[in-house]
């Protein structure tokens, strides 16, 4: 797991986004951003089980900051990725 961090608009979406492309395949790579309105009625978790059920691989969150619980849902994903 890694973290961008910096101020507003120098460039991390753009970075990340960038990266995606240049590095990654669409078949198993999800890219989230949490300011999105689907996480309004869906829950995170939830998305990325699904994800990784069907074969997904790399996943890339923008935004966390804007979901409740975070923190604890990013503990959860670490802590099944190790079982």
């Amino acid at each position: 797991m890694f973290g961008i961090v910096g101020p507003r608009g120098v460039g991390k979406t753009t970075l990340l986004l960038q990266h995606i492309k240049e590095s990654h395949s669409t078949t198993d790579t999800l890219y989230v951003s949490m300011d999105d309105l689907y996480f309004a009625s869906h829950s995170l978790l939830e998305t990325v089980e699904t994800f990784y059920k069907d074969g997904g691989k790399f996943l890339f969150i923008d935004e966390i900051h804007k979901y409740s619980e975070w923190s604890r849902t990013l503990k959860k994903f670490l802590i099944k990725a190790m079982i």
